[in-house]
């Protein structure tokens, strides 16, 4: 784990609080599972070809009870936004609000096809595609929902949405975390955290 090749240190270590419930009301007591001890324990090969910016450092520096810091990626990226909602009839609708703005042309002017909402449960994912539709943003759902349709979350389909192209042209996709394993995004959002920690 000394150089991070497919994330950041900005993800791994949002990641990391996600998992210790950083961003949760209660603490999930994740710390001694996670096995964070060990990893602040090691620290950075002070490696002349490696060049890391962090070359001596803890590879996990803790920040506070629930906060760490990652240092074992050289890579840097931007760092997650977080935006918190009261209530997950608030969270739907600034979720879809962003995505109206990102797909806008005369705004975030990203492709929807270039957009994947992700979510742990398979039963939010209809939530977040009708809030989608509200705003009339088409979705794709390339995860088996009983008795649903993976065009846009309804109705009966035939065939088995997990044999479509993950992502399809002119569509945002949801899909759960688990589903969306492998694949990557220009954008990603993940809805319902607070699932993941409770």
């Amino acid at each position: 784990m000394r150089v991070g090749h497919r994330n950041t240190n900005e993800i791994l270590t949002f990641s990391y609080n996600l998992l210790l419930g950083a961003f949760a009301e209660q603490n999930p007591q994740m710390a001694e599972f996670a096995g964070l001890a060990e990893y602040e324990k090691e620290t950075i090969p002070d490696d002349a070809s490696l060049d890391h910016p962090r070359a001596g450092k803890p590879c996990v520096e803790r920040v506070d009870d629930r906060q760490y810091l990652v240092n074992f990626a050289i890579s840097k990226g931007p760092v997650p936004e977080v935006h918190v909602s009261p209530t997950e009839e608030l969270m739907l609708n600034e979720l879809a609000r962003a995505v109206q703005n990102l797909v806008d042309p005369q705004q975030g002017n990203v492709d929807s096809s270039d957009i994947l909402i992700m979510t742990p449960e398979r039963d939010q994912i209809r939530r977040i595609v009708a809030a989608l539709a509200s705003r009339g943003i088409d979705a794709h759902v390339p995860v088996k929902l009983d008795g649903s349709d993976s065009r846009n979350g309804g109705g009966s389909g035939r065939s088995d949405p997990r044999d479509q192209k993950f992502y399809q042209v002119g569509k945002v996709t949801v899909s759960t975390i688990k589903s969306a394993k492998g694949y990557t995004a220009h954008v990603c959002m993940l809805a319902f955290v607070h699932c993941l920690v409770t």
